[in-house]
């Protein structure tokens, strides 16, 4: 079996590539989403038991955003498509098989974040945040209000994230000022921060201070910071733009050159990429909607 992020990486910049090659085709009945579902089921081989921290992350981070995709391409969706009425039924529903077991959007995501298990922590532990807080500027939706598509690796994990999270966030921050309403500071964050509360902070200022340690320049920042520190704080949230832009979000897939993304780190056994040796052809369909599965395969 090859290198799981090798595989994940790979199928994702496929996707991408598929998508901004017809940003507003209805990819249904399209040779090259059938090719793409066919290959996809090479996750069903990979191995991911005994995995470092930083390449389960990357690893999780790439099949998230995949599997957006994948799903937007299965439902016909297009450049400009609302996307709020199928939200729930995909993050729930679409599915991928992952190293022989079901993975959807949501469990992907309590894979990511822990949220059961961090339940059992009073809201002011520490214990009680995300274990890597940063993953909710890198998960995209492929919607306009949605944080950029990175292909992640877990050799500079660290550093994309900060750089997902700065860019994300700085630039929603310089569209979005601290306002004075009544001698109090008003604050706008992203709907990601409404939507995950108790991952950023036990009060309004830990949030805001949290928030502002990302914002660039230091003007930007030091005007967050300083709001911050007021008692009388209000925040407010954006309204989420559901419309799916993947022209916004696919653009800058990598930052790393294309041969990196590529390059597989495990090829060496001559079978042409292809796990165990099988021919894609031969390869169940890994990619499955709830209402569109039959005797194991998808009908799309």
């Amino acid at each position: 079996a090859r290198d799981p992020n090798y595989v994940v990486s790979e199928l994702l910049y496929k996707m991408i590539n598929i998508r901004l090659k017809y940003p507003n085709k209805d990819l249904r009945d399209t040779d090259d989403l059938k090719k793409f579902t066919a290959a996809s089921a090479e996750l069903q081989f990979v191995n991911i038991n005994d995995m470092s921290r930083k390449k389960i992350i990357s690893f999780y981070l790439n099949a998230y955003n995949l599997m957006v995709l994948h799903a937007h391409a299965v439902l016909g969706c297009v450049e400009g498509t609302d996307f709020s009425s199928q939200k729930v039924s995909v993050k729930h529903e679409f599915q991928y098989k992952i190293a022989a077991y079901n993975y959807t959007l949501a469990e992907i995501e309590e894979r990511l974040l822990n949220r059961i298990l961090r339940t059992q922590f009073p809201k002011e532990s520490d214990k009680a945040r995300a274990p890597e807080r940063r993953v909710h500027f890198a998960l995209s939706l492929g919607c306009v209000s949605s944080p950029k598509i990175y292909i992640y690796k877990p050799e500079t994990l660290d550093k994309e994230l900060q750089q997902s999270a700065v860019e994300y966030l700085s630039d929603f921050a310089s569209k979005h000022r601290v306002q004075m309403r009544q001698r109090a500071p008003e604050i706008t964050l992203p709907k990601v921060f409404d939507w995950n509360k108790d991952d950023f902070g036990a009060t309004k200022n830990d949030i805001v201070d949290y928030y502002a340690s990302f914002l660039q320049p230091e003007e930007l920042q030091k005007e967050f910071k300083e709001a911050a520190k007021e008692s009388n704080l209000v925040l407010k949230y954006e309204k989420f733009d559901w419309k799916i832009s993947h022209s916004k979000v696919c653009l800058e897939c990598y930052r790393q050159p294309e041969d990196e993304v590529i390059e597989d780190p495990g090829a060496s056994d001559g079978n042409n990429g292809n796990s165990g040796g099988q021919d894609d052809s031969f390869l169940v369909c890994t990619a499955i909607l709830a209402s569109g599965v039959v005797n194991g395969e998808v009908r799309i």
